[in-house]
């Protein structure tokens, strides 16, 4: 994420502005499966290394989350509760009463900031992460809540084994992977949908002057480190085809203002229901 969700709660939220006249973007979307594996690894790797450096920090990006008490965590925590809060206000804008899911798949959990307070309002919640030292501190300081099951995605594969649920909710998570990687875990999370199911995901849509091939990213892999956050889009018209494609339905598209205060730059929630 960033401190944008922060900033949010706190009143320092705005939205960023477009012009209608931005050109498109030049991105690579369809790699081969090698690739695509391949860019799985170097972001597993990435947020692998961010858990064990500083976690609270990788998800949150304030200076307070940077040393880890009681108190950071206690307050790191509680940030959580106004996105659950959203969720079910999302939803029921939507005609859609939370009451009536049963499992919620939170994709990119982290370090179960905001799965702590979905637990409270779903029977049953499926948290994953590509992350190993996320997961590991989240099992640990959220080890008193029972009808949460962690799950690892150790490869890409494993997204394909992701269980049926009734809600996918992901923010401030696919920004952080690389175009194909976004293309996929959009598709294979609505695939994991029941009828009737929903999904709220986030991602940015536009930078201008932004452009991904992925033969150049990956030979140019040694310039970033580890510790590094990287930010990528997937343009508005690919995430409505996959929509199509996996026979869901838009209920709303919003700016978000999740990606920062940069004008051509834009970040969208969507809401999207299978059908039955």
């Amino acid at each position: 994420m960033r401190s944008d969700e922060y900033k949010e709660k706190n009143g320092e939220f705005s939205v960023n502005s477009m012009t209608g006249y931005e050109p498109g973007l030049d991105i690579e979307l369809d790699p081969d499966i090698e690739v695509l594996h391949r860019l799985f690894h170097h972001i597993q790797e990435t947020w692998r290394a961010l858990g064990e450096v500083s976690p609270m920090w990788s998800v949150l990006s304030v200076d307070e989350f940077k040393e880890e008490d009681k108190s950071s965590i206690d307050s790191f925590y509680a940030t959580g509760e106004n996105a659950a809060l959203q969720v079910l206000a999302t939803l029921r804008r939507n005609n859609i009463e939370p009451e009536t899911l049963g499992t919620c798949l939170e994709f990119g959990c982290g370090l179960g900031r905001i799965t702590r307070w979905l637990a409270e309002n779903f029977p049953k919640v499926v948290a994953c992460d590509i992350s190993s030292s996320h997961l590991e501190q989240a099992k640990k300081n959220l080890e008193m809540i029972d009808n949460i099951d962690w799950v690892q995605l150790t490869n890409l594969d494993d997204l394909q084994r992701l269980q049926k649920v009734d809600l996918v909710y992901t923010v401030i998570v696919l920004q952080h992977n690389p175009p194909p990687l976004i293309d996929q875990a959009i598709r294979t999370l609505l695939q994991t949908l029941n009828p009737g199911g929903v999904a709220v995901f986030q991602v940015p849509t536009y930078r201008m002057g932004y452009r991904f091939d992925a033969e150049e990213y990956l030979s140019n892999l040694d310039e970033r480190k580890n510790g590094d956050i990287e930010m990528h889009f997937l343009p508005q018209h690919r995430i409505f085809e996959i929509i199509g494609d996996e026979q869901c339905v838009t209920l709303e598209v919003l700016e978000d203002g999740r990606i920062g205060h940069r004008d051509h730059d834009l970040s969208n929630t969507f809401v999207v229901r299978k059908l039955d």
